[in-house]
C-alpha cells in the first residue's frame, strides 16, 4: 500500500507540475503535500471497511516486538537507576512528573489528570527536570 501510495504521488507530481509556483512553497513541501492529500484519500475510502489484519500477518512467529525487548533490556534498568538515584536534586513537582512518566510508566495526558495540571505544564516540568538530570550526570562524569 505504502509504494502504491509513492508511485500515485510521483505521478501526481508529473501530471500536475505545471501548477508548482516556487513563490507559493518549496518544492519538497508541494510534494509532501500532494502525498498527504492521497494518504487522506485512501484513508476516506477505507473507512467504512472493516480490516483484518493477524499478528502473523505482520511479523514471523520468531519475531519479537521491540517493545518487549525494550522492556527487559539491561540500558532500561540502568536508565531507571540513574533517575531513581538523582531524583532527589530535582524539585518537588518536577519530581512527581518524572517518576509518573518514567518510573509508573504513565502517558503524559494522565499524568496532567493525576495532578490536575495542563499538559503543557506536564512537558515543561519534564524537560526541565532532563535537563537538570542530563547536567547531573554529566558533571558526576566528569
Amino acid at each position: 500500500m505504502a509504494m502504491e501510495l509513492v508511485q500515485d504521488t510521483l505521478a501526481a507530481v508529473w501530471q500536475k507540475s505545471h501548477l508548482f509556483d516556487s513563490s507559493k512553497s518549496a518544492l519538497s513541501t508541494w510534494i509532501y503535500t500532494i502525498a498527504r492529500n492521497l494518504c487522506f484519500d485512501l484513508l476516506r475510502k477505507q473507512k467504512g471497511k472493516e480490516l483484518h489484519v493477524h499478528s502473523e500477518d505482520i511479523w514471523p512467529d520468531d519475531y519479537c516486538p521491540p517493545d518487549l525487548v525494550d522492556q527487559y533490556s539491561p540500558e532500561r534498568n540502568m536508565l531507571r537507576e540513574q533517575i531513581v538515584r538523582y531524583l532527589d536534586i530535582l524539585p518537588v513537582k518536577q519530581k512527581e512528573v518524572v517518576k509518573a512518566i518514567y518510573l509508573d510508566e504513565l502517558p503524559h495526558q494522565e499524568v496532567a489528570d493525576k495532578f490536575d495540571i495542563p499538559l503543557g505544564t506536564v512537558k515543561s516540568r519534564l524537560r526541565l527536570a532532563v535537563e537538570k538530570l542530563k547536567d547531573s550526570i554529566r558533571a558526576e562524569q566528569v
